[in-house]
């Protein structure tokens, strides 16, 4: 038996086609709430998540797009709970909120959380595509009545604030991160090749979106004909000069190229991923777009991001830290500074750049040395002092030239 569940003062989304939220089940995220051990807190709109443990695929969440409002969705902890899952529910009804005939239902069931329109008027859609019923995936794009939901999970989430930080944290950004992740999603399902365009290296960035979305239990694999054939390490991924090897390495994750590096046997790379249900991914990294058909992200310069940088830089040291099991405090504000002129090293200052030049800030903070923190990063030591002479002569003339003016 269903139960509706529609009350005048439950809060209600803005537009022509009111969408009633009403449910024990349901939650609208706010600041400092707790659900299921996760601590949730919306900044700049946005919701992050937090827990000890790695971060989860269940679905936690419904959220508008292009808007940082997130509307949880609380799985039941009891058996009598779930059982009653299907009558006490999230109603959402287009139009007169008491036209209980004309209305869409969410209900959690077998584990999951489904959305069902009863009467076929709600104009219910998945990932663009009309149906009767949609099964909530993290990512799973939901039109009802012409408006679109997108399904969260934590690590969907965490995605989706690596996009944030990647694409840029204003409101009139919120779209574009989500265009991104609808790419991500493309690529992951093996639809299309995720391009991203965008000065510097950006095979650490292809790397980060990886581990966000697929974790770092699946192989990630650059297939450089330029570099030598190396294994992982925490400065940066293996890398194969054939790309069949490649290929047959990143089986069931990703395989990653630059678009002006490509291997000879490149052309193989492609056929193998025409082919229906492939289990590895492919992204393309270059400065331009390269294939019309791509899944692309387009990553801005920093150039305009000037007022993100010290955020930037904060985020990408957090990540330092996790990395090499480093105190999250172990950097301060002189560090920051020290990082950003490291970065910019010939005078662009990237976010590859960036997130390099915190990664060996951390080590040498954390070793005191020079010979622990190339230990540490898995590189020679000879090599980690001269990064830090050519950027300190740099910085060094960058000062006096601005002595002179």
């Amino acid at each position: 038996m269903t139960v509706s569940l529609i009350k005048s003062s439950t809060p209600t989304l803005a537009g022509s086609d009111s969408l009633s939220l009403v449910s024990p089940l349901i939650e609208d995220a706010a600041p400092g709430a707790h659900r299921d051990g996760h601590e949730v807190y919306a900044e700049q709109d946005s919701l992050i998540a937090f827990e000890s443990e790695p971060l989860s695929d269940k679905v936690i969440g419904l959220r508008e797009w292009g808007a940082g409002r997130v509307f949880s969705l609380r799985s039941p902890r009891h058996s009598r709970e779930a059982a009653a899952a299907d009558a006490v529910a999230l109603q959402l009804a287009r139009g007169d909120l008491a036209n209980a005939t004309d209305r869409i239902e969410i209900v959690y069931e077998s584990q999951s959380w489904r959305v069902k329109d009863w009467s076929r008027l709600s104009n219910l859609k998945q990932d663009g595509r009309p149906t009767r019923e949609v099964s909530l995936m993290p990512g799973t794009e939901v039109t009802i009545a012409g408006r679109t939901f997108i399904a969260e999970s934590p690590r969907s989430i965490a995605l989706r604030n690596f996009c944030s930080r990647l694409l840029g944290w204003n409101d009139d950004r919120i779209a574009v991160v989500d265009h991104a992740l609808r790419a991500i999603r493309l690529a992951s399902a093996g639809r299309a090749p995720l391009m991203l365009t965008g000065s510097g290296d950006l095979v650490p960035t292809a790397h980060a979106i990886h581990r966000y979305s697929l974790g770092d239990r699946v192989p990630f694999v650059v297939a450089d004909p330029r570099r030598r054939n190396t294994s992982a390490t925490v400065r940066s991924p293996a890398n194969c000069t054939s790309g069949v090897d490649a290929l047959r390495k990143a089986h069931g994750g990703t395989l990653c190229v630059r678009a002006r590096r490509l291997p000879r046997d490149f052309g193989e790379i492609l056929a193998a991923f025409r082919e229906p249900e492939y289990p590895t991914q492919l992204m393309i990294c270059y400065q331009r777009t390269l294939l019309p058909n791509a899944a692309q992200i387009d990553i801005p310069s920093l150039d305009s991001r000037r007022s993100d940088l010290p955020r930037l830089v904060s985020e990408y040291i957090e990540d330092a830290a996790h990395a090499l099991h480093a105190p999250d405090d172990c950097l301060d504000a002189q560090d920051i500074s020290w990082i950003l002129d490291h970065a910019a090293f010939g005078g662009e200052l990237t976010l590859s750049g960036i997130e390099k030049a915190a990664l060996r800030a951390v080590a040498l903070k954390i070793t005191g040395d020079l010979t622990g923190a190339a230990k540490l990063l898995g590189m020679a030591r000879v090599s980690l002092e001269r990064w830090i002479k050519r950027r300190n002569e740099v910085s060094l003339n960058s000062a006096r030239e601005t002595d002179r003016e």
